[in-house]
């Protein structure tokens, strides 16, 4: 086999491995846009550490949801302030349905 055909290879065993780990955070985010949303809110922001899943992950979850018709961004929050060059960041990924 040559090179790009390996190559081909396993992006396909990647692509189905990843497959059931977007579905299943798709379908976490999707539950709990449907609660905020029935509490009234707009948006939300959900923090990546709490997912336990790759950005790469997440960033096939955000695909999905831009096809739902929903807004979504990935930004970073300061946590913790030390001094002015130490501190501590969290990523987000903001979803918004307005």
């Amino acid at each position: 086999m040559q090179a790009h055909e390996l190559k081909a290879l396993a992006d396909k065993a990647n692509a189905e491995k990843e497959n059931p780990q977007i579905e299943n955070v798709y379908n976490l985010i999707h539950a709990e846009i449907k609660s905020f949303a029935k509490n009234g809110d707009y948006g939300h922001a959900f923090y990546l550490s709490n997912f336990n899943v790759s950005k790469t992950i997440l960033e096939a979850v955000a695909t999905r949801l831009r096809k739902d018709g929903l807004k979504v961004h990935f930004d970073k929050e300061i946590t913790n302030w030390y001094s002015n060059t130490d501190y501590d960041e969290e990523e987000f990924m903001q979803v918004s349905w307005v």
